[in-house]
């Protein structure tokens, strides 16, 4: 199965790298690019979850 993938660059400290570094180890994620987007995944779900959230105040 081909995908059309688009690459984005990011530029993270010491710290961020490490907690990227982290989380790509607990979830068995192969490559810290993985890991990036699946955090990025989990971020925008979070984002729209809590605009949702707003929204019904």
């Amino acid at each position: 199965m081909a995908y059309n993938m688009q690459m984005i660059s990011v530029a993270a400290d010491d710290d961020l790298n490490s907690e990227v570094e982290s989380f790509r180890i607990q979830h068995h994620i192969c490559t810290k690019s993985e890991a990036g987007a699946e955090l990025m995944r989990l971020g925008l779900e979070a984002a729209k979850a809590h605009a949702g959230a707003a929204e019904r105040r």
